[in-house]
């Protein structure tokens, strides 16, 4: 049984959404591993009957406390209260459904909270990693930026920086909870042990990479590729991802080493609470010209981006497996990217991508500008990336070593039952 904390594209119908790695998941183990059944548990907005989808049944935990204004206007003023009620529908799927292993799709949401009372053996997968990266989110935002955001009417009504990171923090003390409760955690990257090394000793760690949508594997960056000087982003609204260093650097590209680049950014990231600053640091740095508002795309566009632009550029100042980034590097667009969390398992600085310190927007220019400047350079990063993206993001190669996984925690838990040690 799988644990969501967001409904999947097979309900919404929008792989704009979160979980398409998820998703793409599901689809690699029902064509490589069809003797497995899938019991996917979300919880979101959309209510549905189960139904099922190729090897899985998907069923819907529609949050009852959220349906009037101030109900809602209440959750995001008090971030800290469970919805105890999902807790405990997901527990009663979970003894209805009596599933042979439990996996959590994250680790910091509050749907984890279910294994307190769940007696099947259970795993956890690693995304955001909240108790990581809680310091980061205000690290470096200007005291003017966050006096704004007080002042304004988002802020009333439980919007922008302060709020967000009072709910990265609530976040964060869910998942040390979750954490406890469970000894078996999957990453993709040499951070994601330290981590969980760090925060549960002895806990058993298992490598699986990710499978990345269809449209990535089939879309290539390739020398044809015209040298228009546009840099690509993917980001959201949260300080993070490191957008005001992207701009810094642009500027620094444009206005002082006379490279005429341009930034086009997908996301949403002009309907969330860091855009007013954002947008005055465009206008502060001559860049209103410069820069592009792609918003929210699906696979397929953003692959289409990739193969379109000159370099991808993920300058976020803390990430544990961006996959943005793995999308970029299997595509095989030369990539530029901070040297943060982990970034450098998945790309080796000078061989399949180009890394900065994180912050330092004049190293970042430099990067960029000798990936704009020196074909040869993009384009042996362009091919040694996907090359080695190929392999790590082989969906055969993930779906048998996903259920590896299971069915040696399952022997493990029976085991134990039969009084053995871990």
């Amino acid at each position: 049984m799988w644990l969501t904390s967001g409904q999947l594209p097979a309900v919404t119908g929008d792989f704009r959404t979160v979980g398409g790695w998820i998703e793409n998941l599901r689809r690699a183990l029902e064509r490589y591993r069809p003797d497995t059944h899938l019991h996917i548990v979300s919880w979101g907005t959309v209510a549905h009957a189960p139904f099922e989808e190729g090897n899985s049944t998907y069923y819907a935990i529609v949050d009852p406390t959220s349906r009037t204004r101030g109900e809602r206007l209440a959750r995001r003023w008090r971030p800290d209260a469970v919805a105890s009620a999902i807790v405990d529908e997901s527990m009663s799927i979970t003894a209805a459904l009596a599933p042979d292993i439990v996996h959590v799709h994250g680790s910091e949401s509050f749907l984890g909270m279910a294994l307190e009372r769940v007696s099947v053996p259970a795993v956890i997968s690693l995304q955001g990693i909240a108790s990581a990266i809680e310091d980061y989110i205000l690290s470096a935002v200007p005291l003017t930026a966050l006096l704004r955001d007080i002042a304004s009417r988002p802020f009333l009504h439980g919007y922008g920086l302060i709020h967000d990171n009072a709910d990265l923090k609530t976040r964060a003390a869910w998942e040390r909870r979750t954490i406890a409760m469970c000894s078996d955690f999957i990453g993709r990257t040499e951070w994601d042990r330290a981590v969980i090394e760090s925060l549960r000793p002895g806990a058993h760690y298992h490598h699986v990479d990710e499978v990345m949508d269809p449209a990535f594997y089939a879309a290539e960056w390739r020398e044809g590729t015209p040298a228009n000087r546009d840099v690509f982003c993917v980001a959201s609204g949260s300080w993070v991802k490191g957008i005001e260093v992207m701009l810094r650097a642009l500027s620094i590209l444009r206005y002082r080493l006379g490279v005429p680049a341009r930034l086009r950014i997908a996301g949403q990231v002009n309907e969330q609470g860091i855009w007013p600053y954002w947008q005055r640091l465009i206008r502060r740095l001559r860049l209103q010209d410069a820069v592009c508002l792609l918003g929210a795309l699906g696979p397929r566009q953003i692959a289409e981006e990739l193969v379109r632009s000159s370099v991808f550029v993920h300058p976020s100042h803390i990430d544990n497996s961006p996959n943005a980034l793995c999308e970029a590097l299997l595509v095989g667009v030369p990539c530029v990217a901070s040297f943060v969390g982990g970034v450098p398992t998945l790309a080796r600085d000078g061989r399949t991508a180009l890394l900065y310190p994180d912050r330092d927007a004049f190293l970042l220019a430099a990067k960029i500008r000798r990936v704009l400047c020196d074909r040869d350079l993009a384009v042996r990063l362009g091919r040694a990336a996907r090359e080695a993206a190929l392999v790590r993001h082989d969906p055969r190669s993930i779906a048998l070593r996903t259920c590896q996984v299971y069915e040696e925690i399952i022997t493990r838990s029976q085991g134990l039952a039969k009084g053995g040690t871990a």
